[in-house]
């Protein structure tokens, strides 16, 4: 197996666990979300969940981890597609 493979391969583990770290981050947001957001709005609307203004300052840091996450996930999920593409014959 070459190495870029094995580094793809990597990559996308690490993509998946911040993936598995944003997703556990969003649900431990809930109970600081602010009153007037409810559970149901906050699904139906995505951008929601990404604003600070969402969450209590209490949440803050939460929501703080939960973006640096997001944010991991799509910075390795790239890295791997761009390896595993240049690497191919």
């Amino acid at each position: 197996m070459p190495v870029s493979e094995i580094v793809a391969a990597v990559f996308a583990i690490l993509a998946f666990a911040a993936w598995l770290s944003g997703f556990i981050h969003w649900i431990a947001l809930f109970p600081y979300r602010k009153p007037e957001i409810s559970a149901s709005r906050l699904f139906l609307s995505g951008y929601l969940a990404y604003s600070p203004s969402t969450y209590t300052p209490e949440g803050q840091h939460l929501h703080r981890r939960f973006l640096a996450s997001l944010g991991a996930f799509f910075l390795c999920g790239l890295c791997a597609a761009m390896i595993a593409t240049i690497s191919r014959p």
